[in-house]
């Protein structure tokens, strides 16, 4: 197609590439974010875990810094292959997970605000076959701990991409944890992490 004559011609580019899991680091661009997998009994999240074992349940925890208010918000969290995500939204998932000591959690997974939380801005949550995605309209500057559970499925290693904090409505303010190879075993003996 060809055009002539005077005005001005506006586009977009939008450039995509991929780095090998291990190698990707930390991006703060309005957002800094840090994931991790605690072991259910870890009340106090002091040890976060670098190996799973399989037919474990684990709670994931997404620590989320946000510097200003923001909008739109969706925190987006890629569970490895070897992870399978526990959605309390169907009936045979809520017997799953009992943590000594606390209630069950909500139905979307995460923590009633009895528990955790005195003020919860993220109103919708969806838990997919490879990911868990959070939504906030509005999100005031502090910082926000997101948690949900899941269970170790299968042995190996595998890639566990960075979780991610966007503004919806303007991604160039985001914000990715580092990138991790996560290790699943049969025979891990998950105790001497929590010592």
């Amino acid at each position: 197609v060809h055009s002539a004559g005077p005005g001005n011609l506006y586009y977009d580019v939008n450039l995509q590439y991929y780095l090998p899991v291990e190698t990707i680091q930390p991006r703060d661009e309005g957002f800094q974010v840090v994931s991790e997998y605690y072991t259910l009994a870890d009340e106090k999240e002091q040890s976060a875990l670098p190996l799973l074992k399989v037919g474990e349940n684990y709670k994931g925890k997404i620590t989320l810094l946000v510097p200003e208010d923001r909008y739109y918000v969706v925190v987006e969290d890629k569970i490895p292959a070897g992870l399978e995500g526990i959605n309390f939204s169907l009936r045979t998932s809520a017997q799953i997970v009992q943590i000594k000591g606390q209630k069950q959690p909500t139905n979307d997974g995460r923590y009633s605000e009895e528990n955790y939380y005195s003020y919860d801005p993220f109103i919708h949550t969806e838990v997919r076959d490879d990911r868990f995605l959070f939504f906030a309209d509005f999100l005031p500057k502090g910082v926000y701990e997101i948690r949900y559970f899941v269970r170790a499925t299968a042995s190996g290693k595998y890639h566990d991409k960075p979780a991610e904090a966007t503004e919806m409505y303007f991604p160039e303010v985001f914000g990715r944890s580092e990138g991790k190879i996560l290790e699943i075993s049969e025979w891990l003996a998950v105790v001497a992490f929590l010592q």
